[in-house]
């Protein structure tokens, strides 16, 4: 009986409209986006590690770190420089040669050879910053006079002084 005192237009497209709502909202899912799934976030304790080298009494404010590749937040939370990810591509394109000389650098493989997906990127990555051997980072700390290292894994080379966990986060500083 109430249904008489809706206007036939909004009748006609209730169903369409609530439709178009619904679908909406599921894409956007509370303002992350459309591509949700395609934009793997940096975990909570990768964000704790970030907090605790913000600290100066932790890590001195001009620093350089070598960050994971596929990391996307350590400069907003940490306040520290990097050597190089691969989100920070360089707006300008005469610093896009340095850019992808870094990566290089950092990845020990032509950041060309994970191109696909950005999450797949991301993965593949990280798979391959996780798997270099310590000596590899000695050589990059060294050449961009970074002395501090993140990585997912125990590192048992002497030249390596281990400084903070947090979580399967590990920071380190080259002695």
């Amino acid at each position: 009986m109430l249904i008489r005192f809706i206007p036939k237009w909004i009748r006609r497209f209730a169903v369409p409209i609530a439709l178009a709502v619904l679908l909406v909202g599921a894409i956007v899912q509370k303002g992350r986006g459309v591509l949700l799934d395609m934009m793997p976030e940096d975990p909570m304790d990768y964000v704790a590690l970030c907090n605790w080298v913000r600290d100066p009494a932790n890590t001195p404010r001009d620093a350089i770190f070598i960050v994971p590749p596929q990391e996307q937040v350590f400069r907003l939370y940490a306040q520290r420089a990097i050597v190089i990810n691969l989100k920070g591509v360089p707006q300008l394109s005469s610093e896009l040669k340095e850019w992808r000389t870094r990566l290089s650098d950092v990845l020990g493989a032509d950041p060309m050879k994970f191109a696909a997906r950005f999450d797949k990127t991301l993965y593949a990555i990280r798979n391959q910053y996780e798997s270099l051997p310590p000596q590899h980072f000695t050589t990059v700390a060294h050449r961009y006079n970074a002395p501090y290292l993140i990585v997912e894994h125990d590192i048992t080379d002497p030249s390596w002084r281990l400084l903070h966990t947090s979580g399967r986060y590990r920071l380190y500083r080259l002695q």
